[in-house]
């Protein structure tokens, strides 16, 4: 029965009518926490929608998770960043423990600690004080590392995952279009009824 409510018109056709903010509200709340800025999550969806141009409702759909899942992937890298940089105090106090158990310059480890966070003239005494052992503020960020290894490569994994998930969402618009532009224009400009598709909601 091709008499419904949208009159047996196309899914194009209704979704031409309305605005991609209103067609990606179908799909439920941005996946944006507490801590994260909504605009920012805006931005990268419409730089998204400019440069696809998402016709049809299956293309916004994959388009919407392609979108989501890039906002996840940067999330991974946002934490990856932040595990490390809460672990360089640590990082830093294992340091000057091992190499300079005597201080450096007068100053205790504790010292060195406490001033390499809030005291510029501190941190750049702690870093002469490694230069004598070869090091410098990359060794304090690379001993961060080892000592958050397991959990950032499991966050380097999922971000990985959700990458690899986004790319397979625009290979699914690109599928997707191929196979319209296989299709007759006559027959994808009908009403839904002579494409072969019930108008009609499933049950």
């Amino acid at each position: 029965m091709a008499d419904h409510k949208n009159g047996g018109r196309a899914p194009a056709v209704l979704l031409a009518n309305m605005n991609s903010p209103d067609i990606f509200a179908l799909f439920g709340k941005p996946p944006v926490l507490a801590t994260e800025d909504l605009a920012a999550y805006e931005t990268l969806r419409g730089y998204a929608v400019a440069q696809v141009l998402p016709s049809d409702f299956l293309e916004y759909a994959n388009l919407r998770r392609y979108v989501d899942l890039t906002w996840e992937a940067l999330r991974y890298q946002r934490c990856a960043a932040a595990i490390i940089n809460i672990t360089c105090r640590d990082a830093l106090n294992r340091l000057v423990r091992e190499l300079a158990q005597d201080g450096i310059k007068g100053l205790t480890a504790d010292q060195m600690v406490q001033g390499w966070f809030s005291d510029t003239t501190v941190r750049m005494q702690v870093i002469d004080g490694l230069r004598r052992y070869g090091f410098d503020e990359d060794t304090v960020m690379a001993v961060a590392m080892a000592m958050r290894s397991a959990e950032l490569a499991r966050i380097s994994e999922m971000r990985t995952r959700a990458e690899a998930q986004a790319a397979a969402h625009l290979r699914e618009i690109e599928r997707h279009r191929e196979g319209g532009a296989r299709r007759p224009p006559a027959l994808l400009n009908a009403p839904a009824s002579e494409q072969g598709m019930d108008a009609r909601p499933t049950a």
